[in-house]
């Protein structure tokens, strides 16, 4: 057992890395999760349904247990998590629903052309993702249409832990933009944008970077060609690159 001392340096210790937001962002993997980054809520409806543990845990138990099972020459039976189409499921109700504002909810034509299309679409066929990619499209798809919402913009600590440290935008207008640039642009927005997403193509550049382009329309109709770089950083999404480039009217 510590001594007084010690754990008074333990508590120390803990109040440092707490205070941290790379320390405390979320680790769960289930990032269509309506509580993903909100771990309060998250264990607080883990501790009611009392059924299984957060995924972020799970680890932990399952090494514990690893070891004890074999000792006693036991085989354990990994349980199936809820089904991804069961996510989606959610989504597209909360689509429907009266009561969900429609900027925040995922546009209905550029989702279905992007997700019924992209078997046939090469370079989607041609991805070859980890099962845990299997999904890389709609991950994606939501990644990028965070930056639209208010909500997400104006938590600083969320917008701080999904952009990678060396991030870096070349603006429409030429311009370079860095992390804390763009911190202190998107903290400011007063409404969610209203912007629709067409033509989503996914291309993996290494085991957990990919590359995403597609084509993003303003409210007033203004068009702009993106791409952005995006990594997995042990199941906390980062983006390290974006640009913009205007269509002129006149080609679009």
């Amino acid at each position: 057992m510590k001594s007084k001392e010690g754990y008074y340096e333990q508590v120390l210790q803990n109040r440092k890395l707490t205070a941290n937001p790379e320390f405390t962002k979320c680790t769960c993997k289930n990032i269509l999760c309506d509580w993903h980054g909100k771990c309060k809520e998250c264990v607080a409806l883990h501790r009611f349904h009392n059924d299984h543990i957060p995924v972020c845990l799970q680890p932990i138990i399952q090494d514990k247990l690893t070891d004890l099972i074999g000792v006693a020459e036991m085989t354990a039976i990994k349980k199936e998590g809820t089904p991804i189409e069961y996510r989606h499921y959610v989504k597209e109700r909360d689509k429907n629903a009266k009561n969900i504002p429609e900027t925040m909810l995922l546009s209905q034509k550029s989702l279905a052309k992007d997700l019924d299309t992209s078997v046939e679409n090469e370079a989607w066929a041609n991805l070859k993702c980890e099962s845990r990619y299997s999904n890389i499209k709609q991950i994606i798809y939501e990644l990028e249409m965070d930056f639209m919402r208010v909500d997400f913009c104006r938590d600083k600590n969320r917008l701080s832990a999904r952009l990678s440290d060396d991030f870096i935008e070349f603006g429409q207008s030429g311009s370079r933009i860095n992390k804390q640039d763009m911190i202190n642009s998107l903290s400011q927005i007063a409404e969610d944008r209203k912007i629709t997403i067409s033509d989503l193509n996914i291309r993996q550049l290494s085991n957990n970077s990919f590359l995403s382009t597609y084509l993003l329309k303003e409210s007033d109709n203004r068009m702009s060609n993106r791409s952005s770089i995006w990594i997995d950083d042990n199941g906390q999404w980062k983006i390290l690159f974006h640009q913009g480039t205007t269509i002129p009217k006149e080609t679009e």
